[in-house]
């Protein structure tokens, strides 16, 4: 198994010091399935401050020290170096009152959520895997480790961790682990907003959101009720309007502003604008930035764009900015693919090309990218004040609509003609 050398080295130093130590978890998931993992953990039967002693010429990063993890520097990359553990009791669904340390990575392999995230493995040892996550791995399987009711009643983010597998990697959930997952859904009120937007950003973002979030709707029903809802409503192309959801948001692509408008834009019936409200207050609810809940509040609330010339798109771009404008035509286009309608889908992939090159080629779409400003229409003989701000939108709207070029020469000799005209 490919480790690299920052983490090799960090083992090796940890091993030549008699010590035990393995990568863990999501790491030796993504290897095994082929991918690149985004980082590694280490866990070893070291105590922290026998890791800090061991790595004292080195920068180390202790703010989870009382958790057990120690963070250490190599390579100009953070390894997160976490002592074997045994879990307590649980408190409020989501953490455990008490961590032992133990000296068997089984032990600690058996506090973990499912078994393709409970191996282990050495380069020394090779692959520890109790609890059969290779086999399960092999068949795309996800499965509790040991009862799934108690995993779950433990720490309640591991539900939506499952919807989060299975979306991102298509792992489907065999049967008891389904049913725990649907029994303890309730227990979510105890996850922060926080921790819930994490991983449902996640499962949104994944190439099986439309298979898994459909199928665990209920499960997700205490973050956002509104889905079962959208579930009952027919859709002619997709079966139901929450379907029709998933396949627009998993097609959309990021940022996740954009995946959220897809997910919500008809989640009310009654039409836009209300959708556009209900929306917000979910997001309200999940506590997202205000930045993503703007923008996915104007992008459902936005009505479907009439032109999309040249200069319709200018002006769309005038009125929402480049980055809604282009997400509210990667929207359009995909809702149409959605809706089989092939038609659709190429005339918004033209639009967006336009878009891209109107973007790159510095059209004017804002009145600070006019090439000629207040002072010059004063010094034309305009008075400053609202017939000031007037001249300058007409100039604009002329710009946008392409009869006009953005040029300080032809903005002024107009400018000249509307105030001559005006005059008569």
């Amino acid at each position: 198994m490919y480790i690299p050398d920052y983490t090799a080295a960090v083992l090796r130093r940890l091993e030549d010091s008699g010590y035990k130590s393995y990568i863990v978890g999501g790491c030796v998931r993504d290897t095994l399935l082929g991918l690149t993992p985004k980082d590694y953990d280490i866990a070893t039967n070291a105590k922290p401050n026998e890791v800090l002693a061991l790595f004292a010429g080195y920068k180390t990063i202790t703010a989870g020290i009382k958790h057990g993890t120690v963070g250490v520097v190599t390579g100009g990359v953070v390894t997160e170096i976490t002592t074997f553990r045994c879990d307590g009791e649980y408190a409020n669904h989501r953490h455990p009152v008490s961590v032992e340390y133990s000296d068997s990575i089984e032990d600690d392999l058996a506090r973990r959520d499912f078994t393709v995230n409970a191996m282990a493995y050495s380069p020394t040892t090779g692959l520890v895997d109790p609890f059969g996550g290779m086999k399960d791995l092999r068949g795309g399987i996800l499965r509790a480790v040991g009862e799934p009711v108690q995993r779950f009643t433990e720490d309640a983010l591991r539900i939506l961790r499952g919807v989060r597998f299975a979306s991102v990697y298509g792992f489907e959930p065999e049967p008891e682990t389904t049913r725990a997952m649907l029994q303890c859904a309730h227990l979510l009120s105890a996850v922060s907003a926080e921790r819930i937007c994490v991983e449902l950003y996640g499962a949104l973002g994944g190439p099986y959101a439309e298979k898994y979030m459909h199928k665990f709707r209920d499960v997700l029903a205490p973050v956002i009720p509104e889905l079962p809802a959208m579930a009952a409503r027919p859709d002619p192309a997709c079966g139901d309007m929450l379907r029709r959801a998933l396949a627009v948001a998993t097609a959309v692509g990021e940022p996740i502003w954009l995946r959220l408008a897809a997910l919500l834009e008809h989640v009310d019936w009654r039409g836009r604008e209300e959708s556009a409200l209900a929306a917000s207050d979910i997001l309200r609810r999940l506590k997202t930035d205000r930045h993503t809940r703007d923008s996915a509040f104007r992008l459902i609330r936005e009505p479907e764009p009439a032109d999309l010339s040249r200069p319709g798109i200018r002006r769309l771009v005038a009125k929402l900015s480049p980055e809604l404008a282009v997400g509210l035509l990667k929207l359009r286009r995909a809702s149409a693919a959605a809706a089989r309608d092939a038609e659709a889908a190429e005339k918004y992939t033209a639009a967006l090309a336009l878009a891209d090159d109107i973007l790159a080629s510095g059209d004017c779409v804002s009145l600070s990218m006019l090439e000629i400003g207040g002072d010059d229409l004063i010094a034309l003989g305009v008075p400053a004040g609202k017939k000031l701000g007037r001249l300058l939108g007409l100039l604009f709207e002329e710009v946008l609509d392409g009869k006009l070029e953005n040029t300080k020469h032809a903005l002024a000799a107009r400018a000249s003609e509307l105030i001559a005209g005006s005059q008569k």
